[in-house]
């Protein structure tokens, strides 16, 4: 079957990627108030991924994540305008990912493990817009460490390109209960190259 492909390992890749950030911050649904001139919305957050991994042995590769994640907490407007405050999530990653079936079995479904940590940068963005005046804006940033765990699959169509699906825990503040930390779900697709050249044994 199609599942049982014989696919030839690569050495390096880079995969792109969308995802939902549940914090714990966040909502459990979007809430949605209407009155005759105001409306308030609150929603999750939402993003994209680009990361780059490279093998350093048979089962584990070195991956590096940069990611930008937005969750828009209140949209409002008014006869005169809007306000809108959206909090805005870029992290840079540095990890490892350990794959657990040996290359030499050349399957296309790839189940991993995977870990890291990194800085992740937050932005509150408050936009303050009057129809008959000039725009506001206001940013308050923070930088916070942080890390993450999780697990994916990657199930290549060829040699070189394939689909991948992960779910990651984010520790900010390397805190299960901070307001950021929360599982992220992400769906993407990953190119490859380079032969993979399994070590000599001796």
């Amino acid at each position: 079957s199609y599942a049982q492909a014989q696919i030839e390992p690569r050495a390096t890749g880079i995969g792109l990627r969308g995802s939902y950030w549940d914090m714990n911050s966040a909502p459990d649904r979007i809430v949605i108030t209407d009155y005759q001139r105001y409306h308030a919305v609150e929603g999750g957050g939402a993003g994209g991924w680009i990361s780059f991994f490279s093998r350093t042995s048979e089962n584990w590769f070195m991956e590096f994540n940069l990611g930008a994640i937005s969750r828009e907490i209140e949209s409002v407007s008014r006869f005169d305008g809007q306000d809108t405050r959206v909090m805005t999530v870029v992290p840079v990653l540095l990890g490892m990912r350990y794959h657990l079936f040996s290359p030499q079995n050349r399957s296309n479904i790839r189940p991993y493990v995977a870990f890291g940590a990194g800085p992740y940068w937050f932005a509150d963005i408050f936009v303050h817009e009057e129809y008959w005046d000039e725009e506001e804006v206001t940013i308050n940033s923070k930088l916070k460490a942080g890390g993450y765990a999780g697990g994916g699959l990657d199930f290549m169509l060829t040699s070189w390109f394939g689909l991948n699906l992960d779910v990651k825990y984010h520790f900010v503040d390397f805190n299960s209960n901070s307001d950021f930390s929360g599982y992220e779900y992400g769906l993407g697709l990953q190119f490859m190259w380079g032969k993979y050249r399994p070590a000599r044994r001796n």
